[in-house]
């Protein structure tokens, strides 16, 4: 009798257990999707068991890189995402259309590269708008993905961005190659981040002096690592989705 009794007792104080667990869980998510929400936080990673990782460039001014860039990928089996910004669009077109034809994704740096979060949101809309409608003119490409100048947005430029038909999307593992700090030093940036796993999201620039020999080494690694190098929208969940407090993307169950 009294083992029957400890052992009902036992079963019973599992069943609580089991269920404050439950809860809690379910509380965590509740409150990581309300606060999303509410923060409008852009896309900084995602949460998958892939072993996948997504390559980006923020195309700006001066010095170019871009067709030796788009050599290392091809010579790493590497898709990559290219954020341009209206001035480079307008001064490189040929380049914006090698882009598209050799396979990689377009994305939306806006067209003045301004500080979004100085801007109302009417003019933000604008900022997104020119320079999609510039890609579009050249490649029949409608562009999806904003990435913010400077990583610089707010509430409103989620808006704006989601107003358009646009993702708004950061990173979680940044290159520095815009420190102009040498080839070694941008290698141990990303490869040595505590950040880089499935699902991240690299930053680069196409305009560095080391960023392209920095890269063929980072590709090299990353591949015998397991990684399978992709676009952000090939990685990204393009709906049912919630975002943690640190913009990383999960999928609704």
């Amino acid at each position: 009798m009294k083992k029957r009794y400890v052992s009902l007792i036992t079963t019973i104080t599992f069943i609580i257990i089991c269920s404050f667990v439950t809860i809690r869980l379910i509380n965590e998510r509740k409150l990581a999707e309300t606060g999303s929400k509410e923060a409008k936080l852009a896309i900084y990673s995602v949460n998958t068991e892939e072993q996948k990782v997504a390559i980006s460039f923020d195309e700006g001014w001066g010095f170019d890189q871009t067709e030796e860039i788009l050599d290392i990928l091809d010579k790493h089996d590497a898709t990559a995402t290219f954020f341009l910004v209206g001035a480079w669009v307008e001064t490189y077109p040929q380049n914006v259309k090698l882009i598209a034809e050799r396979g990689h994704e377009l994305g939306n740096h806006t067209d003045t590269h301004q500080r979004l979060t100085k801007l109302s949101e009417e003019k933000i809309k604008t900022e997104i708008l020119e320079v999609h409608n510039k890609v579009k003119e050249i490649t029949g490409v409608n562009m999806s993905l904003l990435r913010p100048p400077f990583g610089d947005y707010d509430k409103k430029v989620v808006n704006a961005a989601d107003a358009c038909d646009y993702y708004t999307v950061k990173w979680n593992v940044d290159s520095y190659d815009w420190r102009n700090e040498g080839i070694e030093q941008i290698v141990k940036s990303v490869l040595e981040s505590e950040y880089l796993r499935n699902g991240s999201i690299i930053l680069f620039h196409n305009n560095r002096k080391y960023t392209k020999d920095a890269l063929d080494i980072i590709l090299t690694d990353l591949k015998e690592q397991g990684y399978e190098i992709v676009s952000i929208s090939e990685l990204i969940y393009p709906e049912d989705y919630y975002l943690d407090a640190t913009g990383r993307q999960f999928k609704n169950n």
